[in-house]
């Protein structure tokens, strides 16, 4: 069968070639009968015809090899590219594997498997794999900072250790070495997440409300809401001079971190004041206070420090009512706040002052 297609091809060359040689002598007796091309002139027009085709076909031989060439070379860098993608998402999905149990299994290490691979191997290998890929620097970047990822497995087990540090830590090695990979893939130069903002993520979960019910994170959250709260009251017009913030036993004012510390550990005598003069009245302040229950509440005094009951009993009844957290109540509000993002408590906060000079202008409006 196959013969058969060879022979008729060969016969079909054949009459093809006799009819471009028929063909060629018809164009050139034409061409001198009916004068197209002169007799003398015949043989000039012909070489240049021929030279005219062949520097045509070798530009055309030359343009079709760069193109060629380019083609080639761009199937090379896309699949270069792709294979770069499946071991760069690869090696994450890989990490994850090794790091999923806080711990890596390798021979002669407290807790080895057996059963298992030997995990240490294996990072070897996929690090390797990056290094095929990957440049000089960013392969010893992604190595380093796998390092330092690893240096913080030993903490996730360790129930001593503060979670959300760990786990932000964790965080921020990932983070960092898939901004490295992405610099190299799209040429990016975004930085990653930061740690903070993963940090506050974390809280909002309630993951570690243990940590944020313990007495350093209630310290902390009350020296912050502290300074949120003064800075807040400074910057509206609910004032007519300075805000004073002090407690009770303590003569230090301002001292944010003493302050919260004190309110928070000591057991008697616990009473933050915040003052400040109203401009509605001269002679009469606004206190912010947070007793020794826990409890918190706004109330308003003469310049000798006398309690104005029926201007604090008018207060009271207006809506709505302030709502503010209890730093000595390790639930309901406190944790609220607590998980709340940096934003999320500075709205907060806003909100609190918001309402007390909303209800300050109303009270003073309607005495008038």
């Amino acid at each position: 069968m196959a013969d058969k297609k060879t022979n008729k091809f060969i016969k079909d060359s054949k009459w093809l070639k006799i009819l471009i040689i028929t063909f060629a002598i018809i164009f050139l007796l034409t061409s001198i009968l009916f004068r197209v091309f002169g007799i003398n002139d015949i043989w000039t027009q012909l070489t240049g015809t021929l030279l005219g085709t062949i520097i045509t076909a070798i530009v055309t031989v030359l343009l079709l090899g760069v193109q060629t060439d380019k083609e080639i070379g761009h199937d090379r860098d896309v699949g270069i590219f792709e294979k770069k993608q499946e071991v760069y998402h690869n090696f994450i999905n890989e990490l994850e594997k090794i790091t999923q149990d806080g711990k890596m299994n390798v021979p002669g290490v407290e807790g080895y498997n057996p059963n298992d691979i030997d995990e240490l191997q294996h990072l070897i290998y996929q690090l390797g794999f990056v290094q095929m890929h990957a440049n000089k620097v960013v392969a010893e970047e992604i190595t380093k900072k796998t390092g330092e990822l690893l240096s913080n497995l030993s903490l996730i087990k360790n129930e001593s250790s503060k979670k959300d540090e760990v786990y932000s830590n964790l965080a921020e090695k990932v983070f960092d070495i898939v901004s490295l990979m992405k610099k190299d893939l799209y040429n990016s130069d975004e930085k990653s997440v930061s740690k903070d903002n993963f940090k506050n993520t974390l809280r909002a979960s309630g993951a570690f409300d243990n940590e944020l019910l313990s007495v350093e994170g209630r310290i902390k959250e009350l020296e912050l809401f502290l300074k949120l709260l003064i800075s807040q009251l400074k910057s509206t017009k609910i004032t007519s001079g300075g805000v004073s913030l002090r407690y009770r036993t303590l003569t230090e004012k301002d001292d944010f971190n003493r302050i919260a510390k004190g309110y928070i550990t000591i057991q008697t005598e616990r009473w933050i004041l915040i003052s400040f003069p109203i401009p509605q009245k001269s002679d009469y302040y606004c206190y912010i206070t947070f007793d020794d229950k826990g409890d918190f509440w706004v109330a308003f005094k003469d310049k000798d420090n006398k309690d104005l009951i029926e201007l604090n009993e008018k207060y009271t009844q207006l809506q709505p009512k302030d709502t503010c957290i209890g730093f000595l109540v390790k639930t309901g509000d406190y944790k609220v706040f607590a998980r709340l993002t940096a934003e999320g408590k500075n709205q907060f906060v806003k909100n609190l002052v918001d309402g007390i000079e909303r209800k300050i202008n109303e009270l003073f409006d309607s005495k008038e």
